[in-house]
C-alpha cells in the first residue's frame, strides 16, 4: 500500500482530530519519565500528540502528507514539543542512537519490509531505550474488527520477537482491547491486538 492510497483515506475522514490516542500506549507511558520519542507511521498524530502533552519531545513520521496536515492542526499548541516529517519508512534515516522511546502502532507490512522498519528502530534508539509495538493479531481477521485482510501482514508476538535480536523483550502478549461498537457486529465486537515491548541492549 502506498501514500496515495492513504492520502485518499485521510481525505475521506480517516484519522479525525477527535481520534483518541491508543489506550494501551496511554497506560504504558503513564509511569515513564519523558524524554525524546519517535512515532513511526504516526498517521494523523494522535499518539505523538498524547506523548507531547505528557512532556515528551516527539518526532512523528508518516508518508501521508494529508495525515500530517491533520497532525499539524492537532498539534497547533505543541509546536515546541512535536515536529512532523513526511517520509517513507522504508527509506527513512532517523537521528541515530538518540531516542528514549520509539513507537510503532498498527503498521501492517510484509515481513521483509517490517524487518527494515525494525532496523530503523534499532538505529534510532539509544542503548536502554524502549520500543513499543502494537498491531492487529492474526486472530483479529476472523474474530475482531478493523483488521487487515491478509494473514501475512497481521502480527503474532512469537513471529515478531525473532525480528528484534537487539532487544530484551519486556512484554509480549495478545491483548483484547475495548469493544468496537461502531464497526462490530455479533461475535465481532472486540479488537484483538499483539503487543511487544522491548528495550535496546547495549551491545558494547
Amino acid at each position: 500500500m502506498n501514500s496515495t492510497v492513504w492520502n485518499e483515506r485521510y481525505r475521506a475522514g480517516h484519522g479525525s482530530l477527535a481520534a483518541p490516542p491508543v489506550e494501551p500506549l496511554q497506560a504504558f507511558v503513564e509511569g515513564l519519565e519523558p524524554g525524546y520519542a519517535l512515532d513511526l507511521a504516526c498517521g494523523a498524530g494522535r499518539n505523538a500528540c498524547h506523548l507531547a502533552r505528557r512532556g515528551w519531545k516527539v518526532t512523528g513520521v508518516d508518508f501521508s502528507g494529508v495525515a500530517l496536515t491533520v497532525a499539524r492542526e492537532r498539534s497547533h499548541d505543541l509546536t515546541d514539543l512535536v515536529s512532523w516529517e513526511e517520509a517513507d519508512l522504508l527509506a527513512y534515516s532517523p537521528r541515530e542512537e538518540f531516542y528514549d522511546l520509539v513507537v510503532v502502532t498498527y503498521l501492517h507490512l510484509p515481513r521483509q519490509e517490517l524487518v527494515r522498519v525494525f532496523s530503523t528502530v534499532e538505529k534510532a534508539l539509544k542503548a536502554g531505550g524502549l520500543f513499543y509495538f502494537l498491531g492487529h493479531h492474526r486472530n483479529n481477521i476472523s474474530r475482531g474488527t478493523g483488521s487487515p485482510k491478509h494473514a501475512d501482514v497481521a502480527h503474532v508476538p512469537e513471529e515478531i520477537i525473532p525480528m528484534l535480536p537487539w532487544c530484551t523483550i519486556l512484554s509480549a502478549r495478545e491483548e483484547v482491547r475495548r469493544p468496537d461498537h461502531d464497526r462490530g457486529g455479533p461475535g465481532r465486537e472486540q479488537q484483538i491486538d499483539s503487543l511487544v515491548i522491548g528495550q535496546k541492549r547495549d551491545l558494547f
